[in-house]
């Protein structure tokens, strides 16, 4: 049964955690640390080492220093934090399941910084780090549906002007909706149903917004910086949406009824943190849930079918009624 995921670059010494620990260890108690000696020590060789110190040095920025009259190693400066971890094998199970959904997001812009740290902290674990459970990739899989294009650089853009009070300008082109100009003050970047939003205030409409970064073309930087006000609470009005739209106005209570073959499938997942279920005759169950708008829950109780009907609020009712009658007509010739 093959047993290791993660093929290392360093020399393939099994104890490579315990010797780069050691190394650290010696070198902040400023004791002369000296090739031949570590080599004896750890029963490795010299080259070895050599290689380890050349890791240490050129790929985690250590400050270290041979010199070539003592033929020693030293540090330049105070050590920072020992950059290995002592890790379960439960741990690394973790981790490796999450590269391997990392790798299902082709397109994240996330994924190449996740991929380049996953694969720094593979190396760190060292090669003695194993897991028998056969072939990862066989033993399980994960299917995102609809993944969006995704620009790296885009995002890493819009996240320095969030976090750094930024005012950005962009041409953007909305559904259904004619090109405009836009100029915002960047508040906060929400991943929700695998897609990325920008949340910000449009100086030209004075008013909050969402933008895909996607739709957007021609972004900079205005120079100018803004301050949030605190009265907007950004978490609290994802919170109590269901998915990315929400309206900072109003508030909804929405009963939905579900048949006895939905009944089971909503039970067994958390949809909101409000949800309330109650259990009807004939096994089947009522959702109840608060909600700042009706946008994304129609969409959702529509991808019920007729095993979901919504029983208040009237709005929901109306809005439901209108659109299934709609499909019906495109669908009755």
């Amino acid at each position: 049964m093959q047993q290791t995921y993660v093929k290392s670059t360093l020399p393939s010494s099994r104890p490579l955690l315990r010797r780069l620990t050691r190394i650290c260890q010696l070198l902040s108690e400023k004791k002369p640390v000296n090739c031949a000696r570590l080599a004896d020590d750890l029963e490795c060789s010299d080259r070895t080492i050599m290689r380890d110190f050349d890791f240490l040095r050129d790929q985690l920025n250590l400050p270290i220093e041979y010199d070539p009259r003592r033929r020693s190693y030293s540090l330049t400066a105070p050590l920072p934090n020992l950059p290995f971890l002592q890790i379960t094998e439960a741990e690394l199970f973790a981790i490796l399941v999450a590269e391997r959904i990392i790798a299902q997001y082709r397109g994240n812009p996330l994924e190449h910084d996740l991929r380049s740290a996953f694969r720094k902290l593979a190396v760190g674990l060292g090669d003695h780090l194993t897991i028998s459970l056969g072939d990862l990739n066989a033993a399980m899989s994960f299917r995102p549906v609809g993944v969006p294009r995704a620009d790296a650089r885009l995002f890493k853009f819009l996240t320095e002007a969030v976090v750094n009070r930024r005012e950005i300008e962009f041409d953007y082109s909305g559904l259904n909706k004619p090109k405009s100009h836009r100029r915002v003050h960047p508040y906060h970047l929400a991943c929700v149903e695998q897609q990325w939003y920008l949340l910000a205030h449009d100086t030209g409409l004075d008013a909050m917004r969402t933008f895909v970064p996607a739709r957007m073309k021609q972004v900079k930087a205005t120079g100018e910086k803004f301050v949030q006000p605190k009265q907007i609470p950004i978490k609290r009005l994802l919170r109590d949406s269901f998915a990315i739209f929400f309206d900072r106005t109003t508030s909804y209570k929405i009963r939905i009824r579900f048949d006895a073959f939905a009944a089971p499938l909503v039970r067994e997942r958390k949809w909101h943190h409000s949800q309330r279920i109650r259990e009807l005759a004939g096994g089947e169950i009522e959702l109840t849930l608060r909600l700042n708008t009706l946008q994304d829950v129609e969409r959702w109780i529509l991808a019920w079918g007729n095993h979901a009907t919504a029983l208040e609020p009237v709005e929901l009712r109306d809005r439901l009624r209108a659109i299934i009658r709609a499909m019906a007509s495109q669908y009755s010739a």
